[in-house]
């Protein structure tokens, strides 16, 4: 009777283990309508809880729905800060370049990064969207940057990072990180020290254990630096171009450099027009954003139903037991 028994639990664990593989493998990839009770309580007064559920929606939704609401709350949470702590501009703009489809996009979105980390370290600085003002910058600074970016393309992160490391240098990087698509990458490459781990940077391994002969490093291929598109390793050579070209630039140099694209403004009022949204409509309801008096409105027709509810069972005659 006991092995009987034994042998029961051993098949109904057996039966639920499939039950719960099967409710597993039919549950898929998730929809908005999962996050519909969050989209809901969100509220203006917490722009990080937009931040956080849209990086949550980012990674977790699908196909345009998810990436299209993902921006909206990072736009919203960008928005809504701005008037507040001022604390997520950067963030969300890194955030919304993650899944940015564009590479200009993306480049602006960068910048505006860059400008807005900027603004938040040095108060005095001016302000994102203040003019410059005209200087030329130090030549040394300008070469050792090229340096720099020779050398993080080559993979020679510790080289390069004492370069990066001077402020002259740091500020040109930043000022021209758009043409090279952003130097956030750069900088956390090269603040990591990534290396080849088999042959350290030194692109040749033994060919053979006790041999003095070598061979090319079968893991990086010789080429321990970042994998470069040949679009941005063009960018990268238009801003060496620059950086190392003495005196005024001609309009041919510059043509080169930004292969005729349009000089763009990094606006940060444009940002949140831009992904559609609006800091007057803060609210989710019915899949899309609504305003403030939108949601009385909606309040104040729960009321008037409750109330007609109630009037309803007011008026009705109760049955006598």
């Amino acid at each position: 009777m006991k092995r009987a028994f034994v042998l029961f639990r051993s098949c109904a664990a057996c039966i639920c283990a499939c039950v719960l593989m099967v409710s597993a493998a039919g549950a898929g990839p998730l929809t908005l309508q999962h996050f519909e009770p969050r989209l809901r309580a969100l509220s203006p007064e917490r722009p990080l809880d937009y931040f956080e559920l849209g990086e949550e929606i980012a990674a977790e939704v699908q196909g345009v729905p998810g990436r299209e609401t993902a921006r909206a709350l990072f736009a919203l949470a960008y928005e809504l800060d701005r008037t507040r702590e001022r604390r997520l501009g950067a963030s969300a703009c890194l955030a919304l370049a993650a899944i940015a489809e564009h590479d200009e996009e993306r480049r602006r979105l960068l910048a505006l990064a860059s400008l807005l980390r900027r603004e938040h370290h040095d108060p005095e600085a001016p302000g994102v969207g203040a003019p410059r003002p005209r200087r030329l910058h130090d030549p040394e600074d300008a070469y050792n940057l090229a340096t720099a970016l020779g050398l993080y393309r080559a993979g020679e992160n510790v080289r390069a990072a004492p370069l990066l490391a001077r402020p002259g240098v740091r500020e040109l990087l930043e000022i021209y990180a758009p043409v090279i698509g952003g130097a956030e990458e750069i900088l956390w490459d090269v603040g990591s020290r990534a290396s080849c781990r088999e042959c350290r940077n030194r692109r040749v391994v033994r060919a053979a254990p006790g041999q003095s002969a070598e061979r090319l490093c079968p893991l990086c291929k010789g080429n321990p630096g970042p994998e470069l598109s040949p679009t941005a390793m063009a960018m990268h050579l238009r801003l060496e171009s620059l950086l190392l070209s003495r005196g005024e630039r001609t309009w041919s140099a510059q043509l080169i450099a930004d292969a005729g694209a349009p000089l763009r403004d990094i606006d940060p009022d444009s940002l949140a027009p831009r992904y559609a949204v609006s800091a007057d409509r803060p609210y989710w309801r019915a899949g899309g954003w609504v305003s403030p008096s939108a949601i009385e409105d909606e309040d104040a027709a729960g009321a008037d139903a409750g109330d007609d509810a109630h009037s309803d069972d007011a008026d009705t005659p109760r049955r006598m037991e």
